[in-house]
């Protein structure tokens, strides 16, 4: 008989427990195996028909599963559900490594836009180097493809669920209902707690019932579900709006109990954009399995599904449209039946198993790490502390390991020229500078490495060209900004040299070397008042820094207000006062 290939589910602190159900129908195809976090996995995720074995925290590595290497050394391919996880990268790094496929389950994009800012060096060598990406929330697909992710690795799942653990019970719902206190001739209406404006909008159209049908009103109860940081918020509206009476709160996860509270509920509102589009889709099927009736934004992945009565498309119509609905009699049968029908076994397992099995048959990307080059870096780095042949040895062995990535072996070729120019190597520096200028991926430190040469060979033009390339790189940066300013200043046009080195030290206050040359260059400047006031706004931002009190003085006696200029002079002594001399100017210029 031939083997089942095996699947190794990475469940870390923030694993969904859709990734779970997507794989649970697969069991006849693959062997699948859950490795989770012990302090961190949810009853539920016991409860499913697929094997969990728990881990342990590894006391060295917060987050890291410990032992759990011995287990993904036995899968075909690895299959993690959270971005935000250690131990997805633990087991994404093992995989690398041993060349086995890594899969993402990518569920929520604000977590996919968090990782992002990030800028962690794993989460960019994880996504470039996954052999697959399966989502549900077609925005995350966008986000991944701007990302540079293949669209072909991306697979949008259809959503499938298992009608039958569902269904509308009689007792559940009035045991339910009697534990939030709520009569059987209430209806009750359920919406997630969100971060967004939803909550509120919902609770304003809530009170509008009040004008519109003062009896449904009055036998309506809200009832928000789920933790947010808006909660507080959405009480103090709820005294506002002398609703304390219709609304009702459960924090708790209501996954244990999700069956019993959708039995009790007569209405479940999705309204929300902020909130995880991908467990809002599966609330709402789920919910829609209980028998119970929806109200849906328009963007919603299911709004094309319902009756378009059950629909929003403005806010302002919520108040109408809630109204219809709860006063509109539907079969809770019939709902039942139309979710089982287009929602179970409708193929989705059979997709997500063709594209495991491509995946699997592919030969993983093996792009170099990013966090690896990193210690490469402050390797070399050290080697040239020890020695330049040290240092230029050390660089040719991993030129060969990393020069056929453009990106790497660009820094490593800045690297090597940064490391010549401060050995005084200047045509040396300047060869490997060009050199890098004529790669795919140029770096804009080779631009400011030529700048420096051309300031050394006082090739003033050329220096201001260069540092302008490294500014047409990376807008804004404070360095080919200084630089630029610095070249004004060294050609005598003070007042362009004023403008340059301000917007340096806009964009990096901490460095001095900048604001020297900028108070050199206002006392240089004609345009005094100009140069007092970008000074005035760096004191501000800056704080009493004795070269800049010093200029102001200076520029102050420069313009007749002498006894502004003595204060900030008195000033500039005071505080440098033990620590050396300040340079002034002549008597005669400040008389």
């Amino acid at each position: 008989m031939e083997r089942k290939l095996s699947v190794a589910l990475i469940l870390g602190a923030h694993h969904s427990i859709r990734l779970l159900e997507v794989f649970g129908p697969l069991s006849e195809d693959f062997d699948i195996k859950a490795l989770g976090l012990l302090e961190e996995i949810s009853p539920e995720s016991y409860m499913t028909d697929i094997p969990l074995q728990t881990f342990i925290e590894d006391n060295h590595l917060p987050g890291f599963m410990l032992g759990v290497e011995e287990e993904i050394a036995k899968a075909d391919v690895v299959i993690a559900s959270s971005l935000l996880d250690a131990a997805t990268y633990q087991a994404f790094r093992y995989a690398y490594h041993h060349q086995k496929p890594f899969l993402l389950f990518c569920q929520k994009e604000e977590e996919l836009k968090q990782a992002i800012l990030g800028k962690s060096e794993d989460f960019q060598d994880c996504i470039n180097n996954a052999s697959g990406f399966l989502i549900y929330d077609e925005t995350v697909g966008e986000t991944l493809e701007f990302m540079g992710c293949d669209p072909s690795r991306i697979l949008v799942l259809q959503p499938e669920i298992q009608a039958k653990k569902f269904g509308f019970h009689e007792k559940l719902r009035k045991k339910f209902r009697d534990y939030l206190k709520v009569e059987e001739n209430e209806l009750l209406v359920v919406s997630q707690l969100s971060e967004d404006l939803a909550p509120l909008e919902l609770m304003s159209a809530f009170k509008m019932l009040q004008a519109l049908d003062a009896e449904l009103f009055q036998r309506s109860k809200l009832l928000f579900i789920g933790s947010a940081p808006s909660k507080d918020s959405v009480k103090y509206r709820a005294v506002d709006l002398g609703m304390t009476k219709s609304i009702m709160f459960i924090a708790q996860d209501i996954r244990p109990f999700f069956v019993d509270l959708m039995s009790a509920t007569d209405l479940y509102v999705a309204l929300s954009r902020g909130h995880d589009a991908t467990e809002s889709l599966f609330t709402v099927l789920e919910g829609m399995a209980c028998g119970v009736k929806v109200l849906l934004d328009e963007r919603h992945a299911l709004a094309g599904v319902v009756d378009s009565n059950f629909v929003v498309s403005h806010p302002r119509s919520v108040a109408l449209a809630l109204r219809d609905v709860l006063l509109k009699s539907i079969d809770r049968k019939e709902i039942i039946k139309l979710v089982a029908a287009r929602y179970t076994q409708n193929g989705a397992s059979t997709l997500v198993s063709e594209f495991l099995k491509t995946r699997i048959a592919e030969k993983p990307l093996q792009l170099p790490l990013a966090g690896d080059f990193s210690q490469v870096l402050t390797s070399l780095l050290s080697k040239a502390r020890e020695g330049l042949d040290v240092f230029l040895e050390a660089l040719e062995l991993e030129m060969n390991h990393w020069g056929s990535h453009s990106d790497y072996k660009g820094r490593l070729l800045v690297l090597k020229g940064q490391t010549l120019l401060q050995a005084s190597q200047f045509d040396e520096a300047l060869a490997v500078f060009e050199l890098c200028t004529a790669e795919e991926h140029v770096q804009r430190e080779a631009y400011l490495g030529l700048a420096r040469i051309a300031l050394f060979t006082h090739s003033n033009e050329e220096a201001l060209s260069f540092y302008r390339k490294a500014l047409a790189l990376k807008p804004n940066d404070a360095e080919a900004m200084g630089g630029i300013g610095n070249v004004y200043r060294k050609i005598g046009m003070a007042d362009e040299a004023v403008y340059w080195l301000g917007k340096s030290i806009s964009v990096d206050v901490e460095n001095s070397r900048y604001l020297i040359a900028l108070t050199q260059a206002c006392n240089e400047s004609e345009d005094h008042d100009r140069a007092i006031a970008l000074l005035e706004q760096l004191k501000i931002l800056l704080g009493n820094k004795p070269s800049l009190v010093m200029c102001l003085g200076q520029l102050y006696f420069k313009v007749g207000n002498n006894e502004k200029g003595k204060e900030l002079v008195d000033l500039a002594l005071e505080i440098t006062s033990g620590i050396g001399q300040l340079k002034l100017l002549p008597s005669s210029d400040v008389a």
